[in-house]
């Protein structure tokens, strides 16, 4: 055990409590403040939730204004706070943000970049699984709330939304699940695998859209792989944000009239999604050769 480890006073199971009881009480408090300001705009939850809906260029932007306070609500100020609760100074060495490996963070890219496809057939084989109504309902709810939110007219709302979807979430979401919930629940099982892949299934889960669970664990095992052998955090908030950027400008440029068609996915021949896992596949192989090898460095 090092000495971040030890300087930990309690379980990782109470620790992972107390996190997720300041996830639910700020994201609570926060989502009460963005239904505030949404309905001091003219807007309600409903009717962002109705898919024939059509907002504004005003109301765009305060409904992002909305979603951003709700993510930091649920997991910037939660995860700072249980930082300052259970590292104190010692925060920066526990989410190993003291440095950016740039050849491991060069490979990590083109690995992502090169799964692409591996993952669009992942998305394809999960939404041909059956659903029950519940699950139908909240995607249905979930891809008009992101139709909205991804409709951009302006460079204006590009850069808004890569703030949002890119910056904010990559930050955020990496902060709670790689930097805290997959670093405890190593700490509690001793088994680096078993810990990013639970933690791939919670990342999976949380993003409530049941259509696309599978990819969603599959990009958090690489996330989660990444941040293990890099020994850094850094590689997967940068990995996350570039992700989720360049599918925010991707859409910006192809997406007619600003409307984006964020449910389709490409059908791609089989040469095309076996070639993509054989190389994801060497490319893991080569950053995991590549990584460090003392298990101080490791998160």
């Amino acid at each position: 055990m090092n000495h971040q480890d030890s300087a930990i006073p309690s379980s990782p199971f109470l620790q992972l409590l107390i996190l997720l009881v300041l996830v639910l009480g700020i994201g609570v408090l926060f989502n009460l403040l963005s239904l505030g300001i949404w309905e001091s705009g003219g807007l309600s939850y409903i009717e962002i939730q109705e898919s024939d809906l059509s907002l504004t260029v005003r109301q765009r932007w305060i409904m992002r204004v909305g979603l951003s306070l709700n993510h930091i609500g649920m997991f910037l100020i939660p995860g700072i706070i249980w930082c300052l609760i259970f590292q104190k100074t010692s925060y920066t060495a526990f989410l190993r943000l003291n440095k950016i490996p740039i050849t491991q963070l060069s490979i990590w890219g083109l690995l992502f970049l090169c799964s692409y496809p591996l993952i669009a057939t992942i998305t394809k084989i999960n939404i041909s699984i059956p659903l029950p109504e519940w699950m139908q309902s909240s995607n249905e709810a979930t891809l008009a709330l992101m139709s909205k939110t991804l409709q951009m007219d302006s460079i204006g709302e590009l850069i808004q939304n890569l703030i949002l979807i890119g910056l904010l979430a990559a930050f955020g979401e990496e902060l709670i699940f790689r930097g805290i919930v997959q670093r405890l629940l190593r700490q509690k099982w001793n088994n680096p695998h078993i810990a990013i892949g639970v933690t791939a299934l919670i990342f999976g889960l949380f993003h409530m859209q049941f259509e696309r669970f599978m990819p969603l664990a599959f990009l958090g095992l690489l996330l989660g792989y990444a941040t293990y052998y890099t020994g850094t955090l850094w590689v997967a908030v940068i990995l996350h944000f570039v992700n989720n950027s360049l599918q925010v400008i991707l859409l910006y440029l192809s997406a007619p009239e600003g409307i984006p068609d964020i449910d389709h996915v490409p059908d791609l021949p089989l040469w095309v999604s076996l070639s993509s896992f054989l190389i994801t596949l060497s490319l893991f192989y080569l950053v995991v050769r590549l990584s460090p090898r003392t298990h101080a460095v490791r998160p």
